[in-house]
This record gives structure tokens, sequence and C-alpha cells, in this order.
């Protein structure tokens, strides 16, 4: 449960108060720009309600989706006071796998917060889309290296060997 003090006395009256349409904003990021297959990334949605608590919002979905995979998720809760006004700011944080290359999309999530007797209201964040490169491997490059290395040491022993087979002799002359 939340440890805001003003959470348990005044929760109902503040719900009934958010009945009027509090001002939202809904913000969400990806850890990086730069993904590759088998990275572990943070997607990042944050929620600020124009409210005196620190509301309980419910997420109402899932981030799976194609070539994505959620591996956890967990709610950060705060709130802000600043020049006598309070803000109550909920972070979802989804922890995810990627395992598909190509242009990938998380999907909308929806967030309920409890209005008292009536209707939740019911939030959602704008789909995001994002690259996956695949990773880099360097086993061709490093055995494509290893071949001409191999080519070249091999042209300049046979050349060796030809030039020791024809007695080529040397003679210094010194005055």
């Amino acid at each position: 449960m939340y440890s805001d003090s003003t959470y348990s006395d005044s929760l109902k009256a503040d719900l009934q108060e958010l009945s009027n349409v509090p001002e939202i904003s809904v913000n969400a990021f990806l850890s990086s720009e730069n993904v590759s297959v088998g990275d572990t990334l943070t997607y990042t949605v944050a929620l600020s309600v124009d409210a005196p608590v620190v509301l309980p919002v419910i997420a109402q979905s899932s981030v799976n989706a194609k070539g994505i995979s959620q591996e956890s998720v967990k709610q950060v809760s705060s709130r802000e006071i600043s020049q006598g006004k309070t803000i109550s700011k909920v972070e979802f944080v989804y922890t995810l796998s990627v395992n598909d290359t190509g242009n990938l999309s998380l999907p909308k999530l929806s967030f309920a917060i409890p209005q008292g007797d009536s209707l939740p209201l019911v939030i959602q964040s704008e789909p995001y889309s994002f690259y996956v490169e695949s990773p880099f491997n360097p086993l061709p490059f490093l055995g494509g290296l290893f071949c001409a290395f191999a080519i070249v040491l091999v042209a300049f022993l046979k050349k060796k060997k030809q030039v020791k087979s024809k007695g080529v002799v040397l003679i210094c002359i010194t005055s």
C-alpha cells in the first residue's frame, strides 16, 4: 500500500472531485534507441494526474506483442507539490526482451483510475514503434580475414621456396 499520510483519510472525497476531469498527461519512452535482437529494455509509461493524493492506478493491459516479450512490470507512485499544485505521478516500468528484427510496435496500454462509486477513468498510452537491428556477428569477418592471411602466407612461402630452389646467389662486392 502507499505511504501517503493523507491517502486513507481523504481518498474518497478526492476521487469524487476527479469526476470533474482532472489534468492528465501520459508519457512513454524506451530505454534505448539502438536495439538489437536479444536486448533487454525498459519501457516506461508515466502518468501524471492533477490530484491532491497519490492515486491508485491499475494497469489493464500488457506489452506483449510480435517480437517482444514482457518479462516484468513494476509500479512506482509518488506525488509532487509545486507552486501550490499537487500532482500524483505513477510510473509503470516494463522490462522487455526483444526476439525479432525489423519494425516492432508496442501496443496501446490501458490504465484505470478508480473514481469512487462511478466507473473508473480509463487512460490509454499511444502505441510506440521502434526498429530492431540484427546483432553484429564478427565470425564471418574474422573467418574471411583468417583465409586472406593464410593465402598471403602460402604465397609468400611458395615464393621463398622458388627463390631457394633456383639457387640464386647474391654476391656482394666490396672495394
